[in-house]
C-alpha cells in the first residue's frame, strides 16, 4: 500500500508545499516486510524586490524485515532448493511459516532434511534467523538569492543529509551458519553537508552576442561512524538478545572527508545558433596526501543549431537540427582512510577452533596485520577520466519525429583498486592506482508521434538503443588479473586486454590445433568417454551486454491513456552457480537424464604429465596430439554430474549462460475522470490507474532472473548463486486533487 497526501498554497510573494507519504509492503518470503513514512516541507518567499529565500526538509522513517539470501548456508533459497523433493520442509502444514512444528523438533532442535548439519530449513531461517533494519534520515537545504544588478545575482545554498541506521542480524542455536547461535548489532551514522556560494552573471552584449558566467565556491564535509558488536554462544534458544550471549566482540570505526572547490562555467551564445560552453573546477580533498590532494579538471563544449542560418526553423520538414561536440576531464579522489594502515581488534584463528579474541583477561590487544587487512598507500593519486563526445539532435515533420545520436569515448587512468598481495606479507591486499580503463559507445534515441489528431487521439512511440564497449587497458605492474567478486571457480575479474568484468574459471580441455573438445581415452579413468575438466582458469564470458534498448509507448484518447515499456538486452553472460550446485546434488531437472547413454562430441585424447595433448594408439602407447573423433558411448552418471558436468566442483564453463532477454517492464491504463463530474464533488481532478510491473520475461537464461546479482549493485555483476527471485507486482492507483 502506497499512500501520499500533499497540501500546497501561497500567493504572489510566498508559497509552500507539505507532503506526507507511507509505503507498506509485505514480501513474497514469509515474515519479510518493509514500512516507510516520508514527511516533506518546502517553501519559498520573496522578501524584497532583490532578496528571496527558499528551503525544504524531508524526514524518512523506515523499518525493514529482510531474509537471509545468496551464498549463505542459512539462506532461504539455498536451504529451499537443496532440500530433496522427498523431504517436506513445511511438514504438510498450510501455515508452516507461523507454525513451529514445521521447523522445530519436539526436543527443540531444528527440523531439516539432514537432521541438523547442512542447510537450514527455510521456515527456520525466516523465524529463527531474523534480519531487521531501522533507518532515520533527514535531508534538506536552505537558499538565499540576492539580485545585485540586473545582470548579476548572488546565491548561497546550504544542504545537508544525515541518517542513522541500526541493523540486527541473529542466528538461533542450531542454525547451520552459527550452530551455537549469534547476534550481530551494527549501527551506521552518516552526515554530509554541502555549502555553495555562487555568482551568476547574465549579459547581452548586442543583438547577436549573449554571455552567461557562473563563478562559485563549494565546501563539502562527510562524517561516518560505525559501531559493531557481536555476541556468540547463546545460552537459551529462541532468545535472540545480546544479553543471552556468552562471548562478545565489538569494534568502532570513524571516517571523515572534506573537499573544497572553486568552479566556473562560461557560455557564449551567438545569434541563438552557436553556443560555446567552458567549465573548470579546482578541487582539494582530504583523502589524498599533500601534493596530490589538489587537482583541476576542465571541459569545453560547442553546439551549432544549423537550421537557424539555413532558415529552416519554421519549416515542416526539418524544424530543428543541432551538432554538438564536447571534451571533459573529471577527477576523483581516493576512498576515505585509504592512505594509512590501521590497527584492528586482535584475533587469532587456527582453522580448527573458534579462535581467540581480545580482550583476554581484561587485557586489550590490537593487530595491524592479518589475512583480511589492507595496506594503505600514502602515495595515491587522483583518478582522472578524459572523455570526448560528438552528437546530433534532429527533428522532422513538425517535431513528430526526433532523433538524438551520440558517440563517446572515455579513458580513466590511475584508477584506484584494492590489489591482492602475497599472504607472506601478513596482509591480504593493498590500495594502489592500479588500472586504466576505456569506454566507447553509441547512444541512439528515436522519438515519434505516429498518430496525432484534432479529435484527441495521440500515440507517442519512443525507442532507444545503446552500445558500450569497455576494455581494461592496463593494471599495475606485476598484476595480471584483478579479482572483483565471486568464487574460486566462477568469478568476475578485470584482466588487461579484456572487458572490465569477465567471467573467469575452469573450462574443458580442448585440442590445441582444432579447438575440438578433448574426450578422455583413458580406460582406467572413471571419466572415460567424457570431456576433461581443465585445471587452468581462463575467460569464459563477458558480463557486459552487446547492446541494450527499450521501447516506450503512450496512447491517449479523451481521458484514457495506455502506456507500456519493453526493455531489451542482447548478449552478456551470467555464471549460474545455482544451476551448477543443484546439478552436483542431483536436484536439478537436467540431472533427470542420469543413466541415459550419450556420445560426447570431440576427439579422443588426454593430457600427459607435462600438460601436453596426447592420445593412446591401438597398442596403448601415448602418441602426441589428439586422436580420432570420439565414438565411445558413455552415460550421464553421478560421476559426470559431480565432477565434469557442473561448476560446483567441476569446470565453471557449462554453467556460463547467455543473459539476453526481452522484458515487458511495466504497463498501465489510466482514466482521467471528466472535470464536469469531479467538480460536482468539489474536486479539481481525479484519475484511476491500473498498473503491472515486471509482467513478462522472454529469455533462454535458466536462473531466477537475467538481471539478478549476488553482489547487489556493486561492480561484480553476472553472478547468480541462490539469489532470491525477482517479483511481479499488480496494483491500482487513485489520484485526487482538491
Amino acid at each position: 500500500y502506497n499512500n501520499n497526501i500533499a497540501i500546497s498554497g501561497g500567493d504572489e510573494k510566498a508559497s509552500y508545499r507539505l507532503s506526507l507519504g507511507n509505503l507498506t509492503q509485505n514480501g513474497i518470503i514469509p515474515t519479510t516486510k518493509y514500512d516507510k513514512t516520508t514527511f516533506g516541507l518546502t517553501g519559498q518567499a520573496t522578501i524584497t524586490d532583490k532578496l528571496s529565500i527558499s528551503g525544504g526538509a524531508t524526514y524518512i522513517k523506515s523499518d525493514n524485515d529482510k531474509a537471509q539470501q545468496g551464498s549463505n548456508i542459512s539462506g532461504v533459497m539455498l536451504g529451499l532448493m537443496r532440500t530433496p523433493s522427498t523431504f517436506d520442509n513445511s511438514y504438510g502444514l498450510s501455515d508452516a511459516a507461523s507454525n513451529p512444528l514445521s521447523y522445530v523438533l519436539p526436543d527443540g532442535t531444528q527440523r531439516n532434511y539432514r537432521n541438523g548439519p547442512g542447510y537450514d530449513n527455510p521456515y527456520w531461517t525466516v523465524n529463527r534467523n531474523p534480519s531487521h533494519e531501522d533507518l532515520d534520515r533527514v535531508f534538506g537545504y536552505g537558499q538565499i538569492n540576492y539580485q545585485l544588478l540586473k545582470w548579476m545575482n548572488v546565491t548561497y545554498r546550504l544542504g545537508g543529509d544525515a541518517y542513522a541506521q541500526s541493523t540486527k542480524n541473529a542466528y538461533d542455536i542450531g542454525s547451520n551458519a552459527f550452530p551455537a547461535g549469534a547476534v550481530y548489532l551494527i549501527d551506521y551514522f552518516s552526515s554530509q553537508f554541502t555549502s555553495d556560494l555562487s555568482i551568476h552573471m547574465n549579459k547581452t552584449f548586442n543583438k547577436y552576442l549573449h554571455g552567461d558566467l557562473l563563478l562559485g565556491e563549494n565546501y563539502f564535509t562527510l562524517s561516518q561512524r560505525n559501531r559493531f558488536a557481536t555476541g556468540s554462544g547463546l545460552v537459551l534458544p529462541n532468545f535472540l538478545d545480546m544479553s543471552n550471549a556468552t562471548s562478545y566482540l565489538s569494534s568502532e570505526s570513524e571516517a571523515k572527508k572534506r573537499t573544497m572547490a572553486y568552479y566556473g562555467q562560461g557560455e557564449l551564445d551567438y545569434k541563438n545558433m552557436l553556443y560555446l560552453t567552458v567549465t573548470g573546477r579546482r578541487e582539494t580533498t582530504s583523502t589524498l596526501s599533500s601534493g596530490e590532494n589538489s587537482f583541476f579538471y576542465p571541459s569545453a563544449g560547442l553546439a551549432f543549431i544549423f537550421t537557424e542560418p539555413l532558415g529552416l526553423s519554421g519549416s515542416d520538414i526539418l524544424p530543428y537540427g543541432k551538432f554538438r561536440l564536447s571534451y571533459a576531464q573529471v577527477g576523483k579522489d581516493a576512498p576515505m582512510q585509504a592512505l594509512n594502515t590501521y590497527y584492528t581488534t586482535g584475533h587469532i584463528q587456527d582453522g580448527f577452533t573458534t579462535g581467540l579474541n581480545w580482550p583476554i583477561n581484561s587485557v586489550s590487544g590490537w593487530q595491524i596485520s592479518s589475512q583480511t587487512s589492507v595496506i594503505g598507500n600514502p602515495d595515491l593519486k587522483p583518478e582522472k577520466t578524459n572523455s570526448f563526445e560528438v552528437g546530433t539532435d534532429l527533428a522532422f515533420y513538425k517535431n513528430r519525429i526526433s532523433v538524438n545520436a551520440t558517440y563517446y569515448y572515455s579513458k580513466t587512468s590511475d584508477q584506484i583498486f584494492t590489489v591482492p598481495t602475497s599472504y607472506s606479507t601478513g596482509f591480504a591486499s593493498a590500495v594502489f592506482n592500479a588500472g586504466e580503463i576505456s569506454n566507447k559507445g553509441i547512444e541512439l534515441t528515436l522519438n515519434t508521434t505516429p498518430i496525432k489528431t484534432h479529435w484527441g487521439l495521440r500515440w507517442d512511440l519512443n525507442f532507444n538503443w545503446n552500445k558500450n564497449v569497455n576494455e581494461v587497458l592496463s593494471l599495475r605492474n606485476g598484476v595480471n588479473e584483478l579479482f572483483i567478486a565471486g568464487f574460486q571457480n566462477g568469478a568476475i575479474y578485470a584482466i588487461p586486454g579484456q572487458p572490465f568484468g569477465v567471467i573467469y574459471g575452469n573450462k574443458y580441455v580442448r585440442d590445441t590445433k582444432t579447438g575440438a573438445m578433448l574426450i578422455n581415452d583413458d580406460t582406467t579413468d572413471p571419466g572415460h568417454g567424457m570431456p576433461i575438466a581443465g585445471s587452468q582458469s581462463s575467460v569464459l564470458g563477458n558480463i557486459n551486454p552487446d547492446w541494450t534498448g527499450s521501447i516506450v509507448s503512450h496512447l491517449s484518447y479523451k481521458g484514457f491513456s495506455l502506456g507500456f515499456q519493453i526493455d531489451i538486452r542482447q548478449g552478456g553472460q551470467i555464471w549460474n552457480g545455482t544451476r551448477g550446485a543443484l546439478s552436483y546434488f542431483g536436484a536439478s531437472q537436467e540431472t533427470a537424464n542420469r543413466g541415459d547413454s550419450t556420445v560426447f562430441t570431440g576427439v579422443m585424447g588426454h593430457l600427459d604429465a607435462n600438460g601436453n595433448v596426447v592420445h593412446y594408439n591401438a597398442a596403448g602407447v601415448e602418441v602426441a596430439g589428439a586422436g580420432n573423433a570420439n565414438s565411445k558411448k558413455t552415460a550421464y552418471n553421478q560421476y559426470y554430474w559431480q565432477n565434469i558436468g557442473s561448476s560446483f566442483v567441476g569446470p565453471a564453463e557449462p554453467d556460463v549462460e547467455d543473459g539476453s532477454f526481452v522484458r515487458l517492464r511495466q504497463i498501465s491504463l489510466t482514466y482521467e475522470i471528466p472535470k464536469a463530474i469531479v467538480k460536482k464533488a468539489h474536486i479539481q481532478n481525479a484519475s484511476v490507474t491500473m498498473f503491472m510491473n515486471n509482467i513478462l520475461l522472454w529469455t533462454k537464461y535458466k536462473g531466477v532472473d537475467p538481471e539478478t546479482s549476488l553482489s547487489g549493485p556493486a561492480n561484480g555483476q553476472g553472478l547468480d548463486y541462490f539469489n532470491n527471485p525477482g517479483i511481479k507486482s499488480y496494483g491500482i492507483r487513485l489520484n485526487v486533487g482538491l
